[in-house]
């Protein structure tokens, strides 16, 4: 691999991994505020820039980040706390990320939310189906704030990593006409979106190139069809993030890295990278090794940013 590659996204792919695995400590006190606690600033990003009228919104929802954790009764819990400092800060290199990334040339708006801890996902579809309700009811109660207090009828672009993806994909299931007309497009990255949802959901249509308007940009990387990620099997699309096909054509990632799809299980094989790399033991159960999902972002980065630009501009010309 490329050794200019490895030293201009190392430091990140370390920084967001050694989060990944960071372990949460006791609850602080419970939230009191108003009907919504969307309607506090303490439960949003901030990144201190200014909103500007004429740019296009990024809602962004993060992804996992919290192991179980007792609080101080010793009672075991399964879903981060929007207060708790460890937890915000474990959530904060995201947020920055996705602000350089997503935001680069739009507004970020990012909240803080109850989501599933890593445990919760090892626990199989039944569990995690039932549990995600209530992290989806804090990213849809957040989302709904967004749209009828800060958004302000601007052109808006969803985008969500892993967890957050799920979140994605979950809204754009229940997402009013009127509000989906102003979606730019959907960035459900490191999750997978089932033929069933695609063809029952009308809000979700898979890209086609790099600047279709109102679809939703889905994909999954690794070595090879052995290390997929059960709970992100089966998958309907897959589109890649280098070239914008939806066919096998491959594309330089670098000089050594070429990316294709594999339109039989609708993910991306990603050739030339050392899998020893990029596996991390403790999550063996959800990504094997040669499974590249912790590193997709950092991968795609510059793909992504430039894409964003090309979908927003082409929407803007509608």
């Amino acid at each position: 691999m490329k050794k200019k590659f490895i030293s201009e996204n190392w430091c990140k792919v370390v920084l967001i991994v050694t989060l990944f695995l960071s372990v949460g400590c006791s609850k602080d006190d419970e939230y009191s505020g108003p009907d919504s606690k969307y309607d506090s600033d303490r439960i949003w990003y901030a990144n201190n820039k200014k909103i500007n009228p004429q740019y296009v919104d990024v809602f962004y929802i993060v992804s996992t980040y919290v192991w179980e954790w007792k609080d101080a009764s010793g009672t075991i819990q399964r879903y981060a706390d929007v207060n708790n400092e460890e937890h915000r800060a474990m959530f904060r290199p995201e947020f920055e990320y996705a602000d350089n990334v997503f935001a680069d040339s739009c507004n970020l708006f990012a909240p803080y939310y109850e989501q599933l801890t890593f445990e919760s996902w090892m626990e199989g579809d039944s569990v995690i189906d039932a549990r995600f309700i209530h992290a989806m009811k804090d990213i849809q109660e957040a989302f709904d704030y967004y749209i009828k207090y800060k958004n302000n009828g601007r052109p808006f672009i969803l985008a969500g990593y892993s967890q957050g993806a799920k979140g994605v994909i979950e809204l754009l299931k229940t997402m009013p006409k009127d509000v989906y007309s102003r979606m730019v497009a959907a960035y459900p990255v490191g999750f997978g979106i089932t033929s069933e949802e695609q063809n029952k959901y009308q809000n979700i249509k898979f890209a086609a190139d790099s600047t279709d308007a109102g679809v939703t940009i889905s994909f999954n990387s690794v070595k090879n069809a052995d290390a997929i990620c059960s709970i992100l099997d089966p998958n309907a699309a897959c589109i890649n993030p280098i070239n914008w096909r939806t066919d096998a054509t491959p594309a330089n990632l670098n000089d050594t890295v070429t990316v294709s799809v594999d339109n039989i299980h609708n993910v991306l094989i990603v050739d030339g990278l050392n899998a020893e790399k990029y596996y991390e033991p403790s999550l063996d159960m959800l990504f094997k090794k040669g499974n590249y999902h912790l590193y997709e972002l950092v991968f795609y980065e510059n793909h992504l940013k430039k894409n964003v630009r090309q979908r927003v501009n082409r929407f803007q010309l509608k």
